[in-house]
């Protein structure tokens, strides 16, 4: 993810825009519904032959006599196009209730050809960024000038948003959220670049470490945050989610390097991308490092200009936003295997066993195994900020600008 401070705010702005501009999303096969060929044969056989093998004995047909009406039923069946007989008869192109397949609910979002469309939770949300969620809520980054931001948020099921941090002269980017704390990256030059936290109830914000420069992309485990920093160049630091010393883990040396983009963690080690100012040199990686100070490594190199990145069971995914694919290694290395091409993805989340992202129009979903990827919500624009609990699918939709929407839907 990009890191942003006032100081070069708007060109910072005008790049993620450029970012979210991209070409719509193919229709997909499998989203498209096709009305049953065997359905429409059986009425029109028994109205015109009375004597109906298939349609009598399907006994929707009728006999001999009741011939006339199974082909008006045979006929109406056709007409509808998306009529489902095991759905009582529901439009599976327009039902919110049945939308694409029987017993697919909208969850008070529309239906339009088959797929479900969203419902907007939050609306009018400036420069919406850094979506993150626990049990019960969503907290994302609001800016409502180019010199400061704050946090809000909502509950999952809706209502009104509230400020969990008032607005303030700072640039806000990174957050993740631990043991009922909210923690966040106030990314401005050293002395003034912190990590903070506050409680997700509410309450005053405090600092966990200060005198950080450009803090940007923030993970948490059990014990610590980590957290991305350095401009130009990357590092990458730690501190006890309770607040101390920093430790520095690892750092760039040399290079026309950006700081790192996003970063993951689990108990072997710390993962992140990072990108040359110019991604078509392909010196972009996907780099590891233990959790304690060390050398850093390049699990996956020769990119173009690697951007999200996500941690499952054991196995390293990110995006390339240069070469439009989603992809994943071994977290100990090994064989790259390109999940999904011309996607122009940027964040990912993963619950079960299916990946979700969001491109220009839609947000995506397939099998964490590989497979065809699907569109399960449709009519966005520039989603992202992609997060997933057990029923639902929240994302950030940001038409322009200045007309964020914070999204919900079913999974």
């Amino acid at each position: 993810m990009l890191t942003f401070h006032r100081a070069s705010f708007a060109a910072a702005l005008a790049a993620t825009s450029a970012l979210f501009v991209i070409n719509a999303c193919s229709s997909d096969s499998e989203n498209s519904w096709t009305p049953s060929a065997g359905g429409t044969a059986h009425g029109g056989a028994a109205g015109q032959a009375g004597t109906a093998g298939a349609a009598g004995q399907s006994g929707q047909a009728g006999t001999a006599g009741a011939a006339g009406q199974s082909g008006q039923a045979g006929s109406a069946g056709a007409s509808t196009g998306g009529a489902s007989n095991e759905c009582g008869g529901a439009d599976l192109t327009s039902d919110p209730k049945n939308c694409g397949t029987c017993g697919h609910d909208c969850d008070g979002g529309a239906c339009k050809s088959g797929v479900c469309q969203g419902v907007v939770l939050v609306s009018g949300q400036r420069i919406a960024r850094s979506l993150v969620q626990d049990a019960t809520s969503l907290y994302w980054i609001v800016s409502p000038s180019s010199t400061d931001s704050g946090i809000m948020k909502v509950a999952k099921s809706g209502g009104t948003p509230e400020w969990l941090v008032p607005v303030q002269s700072q640039f806000l980017w990174g957050m993740a959220v631990a043991n009922g704390e909210l923690y966040y990256a106030a990314s401005e030059a050293k002395p003034d670049g912190a990590i903070m936290k506050v409680p997700v109830s509410g309450g005053t914000p405090v600092a966990v470490v200060t005198g950080r420069d450009y803090p940007a992309s923030v993970a948490v485990d059990s014990t610590a945050v980590y957290w991305s920093e350095g401009m130009p160049g990357w590092a990458l630091a730690t501190a006890p989610l309770a607040g101390g010393s920093a430790v520095l883990l690892a750092q760039s040396e040399g290079g026309d390097y950006r700081n790192a983009r996003a970063i993951a963690v689990d108990s072997s080690g710390l993962f992140w991308t990072v990108s040359k100012s110019d991604p078509s040199v392909k010196e972009a990686a996907v780099m590891k490092s233990g959790l304690q100070a060390g050398p850093a490594t390049s699990l996956v190199s020769g990119l173009l200009e690697p951007w999200g990145i996500l941690l499952n069971a054991s196995v390293v995914y990110w995006t390339d936003v240069s070469d439009n694919t989603v992809s994943k290694v071994p977290s100990s290395g090994g064989d790259v295997v390109v999940l999904a091409t011309g996607e122009n993805a940027t964040d990912l989340a993963i619950q079960g066993d299916s990946i979700y992202w969001g491109n220009s129009s839609a947000i995506r979903k397939m099998p964490v195994s590989g497979g065809t990827p699907v569109s399960i919500v449709a009519g966005q624009t520039n989603p992202g900020w992609v997060n997933v609990d057990d029923a639902s699918v929240y994302w950030i939709d940001n038409p322009t600008p200045e007309t964020g929407k914070i999204v919900r839907s079913p999974r």
